[in-house]
């Protein structure tokens, strides 16, 4: 008989399969709506309150991919293709992604999309949860909120944003205020998404909204203009200034590369005709791949 050496046994070593058998099982006692990723984007377990919620099977995973569970919620509501655009999990490399939906099938439901990313043996995994917050507003009010704001960065959108610069215009003009036009656009994004993925170029684009938000003034705004491009409206803000913004925008510590422009209402100019000369200017800076303003 061999004496006791006073040792543990040694635990098995942790394995992907393991780990996400471990998972599983935590999932299931969830009361939130819960989704487990496996590494590579692979669905792996659900639970009965997400199942309940979105109207799935008991057991729609694994044959469902993520794709095609982000096109079953997209259905769900008013506007799929435009929720569809939105719907994905969180950068690996980033502290988790938030979004907000509102559901019309199978019942009304305000929702928080909340994915989550950590390691686990074998790559990066992901808990995505569903929890209700609150009442919906009616589909036609949503629908409409939805498209005045970006849904990636937060940012006034394009069609919401374009009129509301006319109007401040206008105003400015009437109260004797200058009235300033800022453009900024990412340099490199198309690089980002096709080396580092789209996940890496949508979070390249927040981190650039939330810099030209932070660079507003009382009554300005910032918008997504196109693609990897910003507006900052700027009320109040004479072309000297402008110039002084613009140059803070691209020497800010840690934010991402730009190309911008400035241009000032000129007397009685068309405020279309101020957006143009801002495009322009755009136009001219990033072919010259250096910051240029106009007056």
């Amino acid at each position: 008989m061999k004496p006791a050496t006073g040792k543990a046994p040694a635990e098995p070593a942790l394995t992907e399969a393991s780990a996400l058998g471990l998972l599983r099982d935590a999932v299931q006692a969830l009361d939130v709506a819960a989704l487990l990723v496996a590494p590579g984007r692979k669905p792996h377990a659900c639970n009965t309150a997400m199942t309940d919620l979105l109207g799935l099977p008991p057991e729609p995973f694994p044959a469902m991919t993520f794709d095609a569970f982000c096109q079953h919620v997209a259905g769900l509501t008013a506007d799929p293709a435009s929720t569809l655009r939105q719907l994905d999990l969180a950068s690996e490399s980033s502290r988790g992604l938030r979004l907000t939906l509102v559901l019309e099938r199978p019942q009304p439901h305000r929702l928080r999309w909340v994915a989550r990313p950590f390691p686990i043996p074998g790559g990066m995994a992901q808990m995505l949860t569903l929890a209700d917050i609150g009442h919906t507003r009616p589909a036609r009010e949503e629908w409409e909120r939805q498209h005045r704001v970006d849904a990636l960065t937060g940012l006034v959108s394009r069609r919401a944003g374009e009129e509301r610069v006319l109007r401040e215009i206008g105003r400015c003009r009437r109260d004797g205020m200058p009235f300033s036009v800022l453009l900024a656009d990412l340099v490199g994004l198309g690089r980002i998404n096709a080396t580092r993925g789209f996940d890496a170029g949508d979070a390249t684009l927040r981190d650039g909204a939330r810099v030209a938000e932070a660079l507003g003034v009382p009554g300005g705004f910032a918008v997504r203009w196109e693609g990897g491009a910003f507006l900052l409206a700027l009320p109040g803000v004479d072309a000297a200034r402008a110039e002084a913004l613009r140059q803070k925008l691209r020497d800010t510590p840690d934010a991402p590369e730009v190309v911008s422009a400035a241009v000032t209402v000129e007397g009685e100019e068309d405020p279309q005709g101020t957006l143009a000369r801002a495009q322009a200017a755009l136009i001219r800076a990033k072919t010259e791949h250096r910051p240029l303003r106009l007056a």
